[in-house]
């Protein structure tokens, strides 16, 4: 795996060091893992704003929030299956 070289602030570092130790991780697992988290979060902002601009809204709807909606992952895909679904009415 390439390597990543980083000249940190020793008050940084101190704070990194600190919550890898709370994390019960290594310091290279955090930073990892910080990196993927916020690359990840700015391509899911891109995209939302992307869809956003090509949606065409109806009134009263929020273009952002019909993206988001668009965008489930993670435990919002979850908490959004595990929703009861409403029953159909089925008349006689």
């Amino acid at each position: 795996m390439p390597r990543l070289t980083l000249d940190l602030d020793p008050a940084l570092l101190a704070r990194l060091d600190r919550e890898a130790r709370l994390a019960s991780r290594t310091r290279g697992e955090f930073v990892r893992d910080a990196i993927v988290e916020c690359v990840e979060s700015r391509d899911k902002e891109r995209f939302i704003i992307a869809i956003a601009r090509a949606a065409s809204v109806d009134e009263g709807e929020s273009p952002v929030a019909l993206a988001e909606e668009a965008l489930l992952t993670g435990n919002d895909a979850f908490a959004t299956a595990e929703r009861p679904k409403p029953r159909s009415h089925r008349g006689a």
